[in-house]
């Protein structure tokens, strides 16, 4: 089965999927996050076979592998869009509905890694979720070191996580049970890999259906403040 990401990135890419490496990874996030907002406006946006990409997918696997794509950590900085600047405690809630939201942690702090060219990993999404927002750029150091991470590359990290904090709701979906994870882990990050190869994609736990949905980004939730936290202002971007 074939991840509707992808599909709709190999689309996009016809025959530069071949010349992979000729793309820049600024270039390639940006064809990625496009492929994401397919969503929207497709009701065919779902895993399904596809043989005919094994071949496509197997060179986006390994190019999804090298440069600004590789980071295994949470990179620090991260990219922190905010209107004041300033982060309180922390609060996670047990919110679900009908929305992706239902696969978010809510109440926790969203950053994003910064591109090779200084942008947030968010910008392309910033203008049109927060329209009516003006927030400003922030960089949030920490200590990585001291973080508790855990990341989300594949449909299948995503299903361990849920294993790990299972969810069970009576609709038959299995969702994370975030408050149970910010126990053991401080930050939950889905890498570009991960936004291509595990969103949207359905797999079967022993608690009901898990589909990680709504991430729309590299990024990171965080569930607990960062370690070591200090908190700068980049005037160069909005």
């Amino acid at each position: 089965m074939k991840s509707p990401v992808l599909i709709e990135l190999v689309r996009q890419l016809g025959d530069s999927v071949h010349e992979l490496d000729l793309i820049d990874d600024v270039e390639l996030y940006e064809e990625i996050v496009f492929a994401v907002g397919h969503q929207h406006s497709t009701p065919d946006f779902h895993e399904r076979a596809a043989p005919h990409l094994d071949d496509a997918e197997a060179l986006v696997r390994e190019r999804l592998g090298k440069g600004w794509f590789a980071e295994r950590s949470v990179p620090a900085p991260q990219a922190w869009y905010s209107a004041t600047g300033r982060i309180g405690k922390l609060v996670l809630r047990e919110e679900t509905n009908d929305l992706p939201i239902g696969e978010k942690p809510a109440g926790a702090l969203w950053t994003s890694s910064f591109l090779p060219d200084g942008r947030s990993a968010w910008a392309f999404g910033e203008a049109s979720a927060y329209p009516e927002l003006s927030r400003s750029l922030f960089t949030l150091h920490f200590d990585v070191q001291d973080v508790r991470r855990f990341q989300i590359a594949t449909p299948e990290d995503y299903r361990e996580l849920v294993m790990r904090y299972p969810r069970p709701m009576a609709n038959g979906r299995a969702l994370v049970d975030w408050l149970a994870a910010a126990a053991d882990l401080d930050a939950v990050r889905l890498t570009a890999a991960g936004l291509v190869f595990a969103q949207g994609v359905r797999m079967q736990t022993t608690h009901g259906m898990a589909q990680l949905r709504g991430w729309d980004a590299e990024s990171t939730a965080w569930l607990n403040r960062p370690p070591g936290l200090r908190i700068g202002i980049r005037e160069d971007s909005r």
